[in-house]
């Protein structure tokens, strides 16, 4: 793709809905391709546009998202907010009742500061791994990926750019 990369929210919310429809039908090609030769399409591109984006001058997944926390990343996180982990957890955590893992409820997180993550070095792993595009098996994680394309501008252009090379 020989177009800007795109980090303004609206434009690219904007372009997520009006491009829905065709990313119906790119998960549909998606389906019918091998996972492997798809992981070989896809990651190579994740990674080349991840390189051309700085998130630390977006922020907006910080801003839309409720990431998952590990039980075990809520005492550095309480650390970070000085407070300790049962009041952490009350006041910014609520609980996936079907798993044993929480998520932050607050919008936008309550470690952002402007387009920047305060707590950046020790920030959580579902945080530190965003948008989830540089591991294998991404064909089964497509849909979840296309739901993220209204928050993300490297998924927004990874799902443009594969969508120009299969149909």
């Amino acid at each position: 793709m020989e177009n800007e990369i795109q980090i303004d929210l609206p434009f690219i919310q904007t372009q997520a809905n009006e491009n829905s429809e065709k990313y119906k039908a790119l998960k549909k090609k998606i389906l019918a391709i091998p996972e492997k030769e798809f992981d070989a399409l896809i990651l190579p591109i994740a990674e080349r546009i991840t390189t051309q984006v700085d998130c630390t001058k977006c922020g907006n997944c910080c801003r839309q998202l409720n990431p998952p926390v590990r039980e075990d990343e809520i005492l550095q996180l309480a650390e970070k907010k000085g407070c300790s982990s049962r009041e952490f957890a009350t006041q910014f955590l609520h609980q996936n009742p079907k798993q044993d893992y929480f998520f932050l409820k607050q919008k936008p997180c309550i470690f952002l500061a402007e387009t920047r993550c305060t707590i950046y070095e020790s920030r959580p792993d579902s945080c530190a791994d965003y948008p989830h595009l540089q591991s294998p098996g991404q064909k089964f994680r497509f849909g979840r990926t296309i739901e993220q394309a209204g928050t993300c501008s490297i998924v927004f252009h990874v799902l443009e750019e594969i969508y120009e090379k299969l149909i």
